[in-house]
């Protein structure tokens, strides 16, 4: 039986009201350092949400600070093929990808405008009800 990972915590982290925060660095954090998470679909049924804030600089006018990229891979580690969502807050989703590949994969999804200080949240799941979805 497959454990879940380190994020999942006492109740899973399968919803945005149970979404687990995505480790800053240490110090004041403006954007610039790459956040990495190590999660795992346990099972083809398993939901992973991760939350991100966007950081306030005071500065509106630099539309640069307000865009991310999200970068999802499976390839060399797992044979996954993963489905990619960045929501909002109110659960709209900002930019998707879905995988077809039975060997792993890597997805990237780019958004921009975000809403300096708000919360967005990052949905990995499977992309296949199959053996490749777990």
């Amino acid at each position: 039986v497959r454990a879940p990972d380190g994020y999942e915590g006492p109740l899973g982290n399968n919803t945005r009201g149970r979404a687990s925060a995505l480790r800053l660095p240490a110090g004041e954090y403006k954007g610039e350092t790459p956040l990495v998470a190590f999660g795992d679909i346990t099972t083809a049924a398993d939901v992973d949400f991760y939350r991100f804030r966007i950081p306030t600089d005071g500065n509106d006018d630099d539309v640069n600070d307000r865009s991310v990229t999200v970068r999802l891979q499976t390839a060399g580690a797992s044979l996954l093929a993963p489905r990619l969502a960045v929501v909002n807050a109110n659960g709209q989703v900002l930019a998707s990808r879905v995988s077809t590949s039975i060997t792993g994969d890597v997805l990237q999804v780019n958004v921009a405008n975000l809403t300096e200080g708000g919360t967005y949240f990052v949905r990995v799941q499977a992309a296949r009800p199959d053996a490749f979805g777990v």
